[in-house]
């Protein structure tokens, strides 16, 4: 993420370019300061990257979009449950979840059960206190 954050900061230059041409055309002087215009560029730039961020690690990787695009790369753009459901098995996703979280040192496996590291509880606790702050129900209680 680190690489494409700053392969990405040209584009506040671009931005940058961008917002002080827009008052000049919409023929308003709300951008005139050069230092609110780059704030506001840096401002656009972490946000667009926030979207990129979001996109590549939640929708990207969603079994839901995985399954839409399998329907539409079938043969007549259809595929019947039975061939959507032997093709993800429960004990699959989440064995490849868990590989990722291993590989990121969030869990470790000992005596074939799964043991959060100090950097998984950690994380854990925060999730769970970001859940209650902000009232986020999980995807099972969304029905």
């Amino acid at each position: 993420m680190v690489i494409a954050f700053a392969a990405s900061l040209p584009f506040v230059y671009a931005a940058w370019r961008l917002l002080a041409v827009l008052p000049h055309i919409a023929g308003s002087a709300a951008m005139e300061a050069p230092g609110m215009g780059l704030f506001h560029a840096y401002l656009l730039h972490v946000l667009i990257f926030f979207c990129f961020v979001e996109c590549f690690y939640h929708v990207e990787r969603a079994v839901t979009l995985r399954m839409l695009i399998e329907i539409l790369e079938a043969p007549k753009r259809a595929k019947a449950l039975r061939e959507l459901s032997s093709e993800y098995t429960i004990e699959e996703m989440i064995g490849r979840r868990m590989e990722v979280l291993e590989q990121n040192s969030f869990v470790r496996s000992e005596n074939g059960r799964w043991k959060l590291t100090p950097k998984g509880r950690l994380f854990a606790v925060g999730m769970l206190a970001s859940s209650w702050i902000f009232q986020s129900r999980g995807q099972q209680e969304r029905i």
